[in-house]
């Protein structure tokens, strides 16, 4: 099946190697990568627990990762997932002490309704 992972690279002018980039996750599905403004932690979006969830990554000082992912935010249910936004429109913005993120929730009611008596005539 698909996979998609994140990496990060040193940033220069010119190529840089594969060899040079390091993964920072290793889910079924990750995307959406954000950097937290002190650059020591990137959110992302997974489906590392089957449904699409907010996860977190640690880095230490040498930019590799610190410890595992850490569930950060979790849609499991079908009134408020992440699959109700569609994965291109979905937008993040991390900052001190915050995320921001959009999401969409579905509601549906369902009615009942008797059939009317037949009239005789």
């Amino acid at each position: 099946g698909e996979t998609s992972r994140i990496f990060t690279a040193p940033f220069r002018k010119g190529h840089v190697p594969r060899n040079e980039w390091i993964s920072l996750s290793d889910g079924p599905w990750d995307d959406k990568p954000y950097f937290a403004p002190d650059g020591r932690t990137v959110f992302f979006v997974s489906t590392r627990d089957a449904y699409w969830c907010v996860w977190g990554q640690r880095l230490g000082p040498d930019r590799h990762p610190s410890g595992s992912p850490f569930a950060v935010y979790h849609w499991h249910q079908r009134r408020r997932s992440l699959t109700n936004v569609a994965l291109v429109s979905f937008q993040m913005a991390v900052g001190p002490h915050m995320i921001a993120f959009n999401q969409a929730e579905l509601t549906g009611n369902i009615w009942l309704l008797e059939p009317a008596k037949s009239v005789r005539q």
